[in-house]
């Protein structure tokens, strides 16, 4: 689906392509353009045109709506925990990429569970800031999957919690895992 907003990344993939295609096109429409009318810049032309045309969206694009509040609002509280971490910290998270975009080394939380060893041999060691589990989205969500993942690595692992934060009726936590000899 393209209209719900975590799925975004499928559309994404698309954009390229189409973009590609349509560079292409726009090229071949401003030759034509310059061609039949001397004197006509063919792409200032064209740019204004899809700007006018594009002038509708913009409301909807700045929209934020109440659909995808509580993802954003979990990325607003990540950042500014991320901020707060001490150098050459690991969190482990359902979304680690923006962790890694704000220079925070991160990794899937589910290596504490899968693969606990490769956390305290490997990864750990190299971590000196800490080890912290973020309790994000993914925890709050409706599925009982989620929430009881969750829930299971909060219970099975040494934590201490660094800070929470509340919107709404979803929390959104930092936990220090203790367990770890760093």
């Amino acid at each position: 689906s393209y209209a719900y907003g975590a799925d975004v990344r499928y559309a994404l993939v698309s954009a390229l392509p189409w973009a590609v295609l349509a560079g292409v096109g726009g090229e071949v429409v401003c030759r034509q353009v310059e061609r039949r009318f001397p004197g006509v810049a063919g792409t200032g032309l064209l740019v204004g045109v899809l700007g006018v045309a594009h002038l509708c969206f913009l409301p909807g694009v700045r929209a934020e709506t109440h659909e995808a509040w509580a993802a954003r609002a979990d990325h607003a509280v990540a950042r500014e925990m991320a901020q707060r971490l001490p150098p050459r910290s690991l969190v482990l998270t359902h979304n680690p990429t923006m962790f890694q975009v704000w220079g925070v080394d991160a990794a899937q939380a589910h290596l504490l569970q899968t693969d606990r060893e490769y956390v305290e041999r490997v990864l750990a060691p190299g971590h000196r800031g800490g080890v912290y589990f973020h309790f994000n989205f993914w925890c709050n969500v409706a599925d009982r999957q989620h929430r009881q993942f969750c829930a299971d690595l909060l219970e099975k692992n040494a934590f201490e919690k660094v800070e929470e934060r509340w919107e709404r009726d979803y929390r959104y936590a930092l936990y220090r895992l203790k367990s770890v000899d760093f």
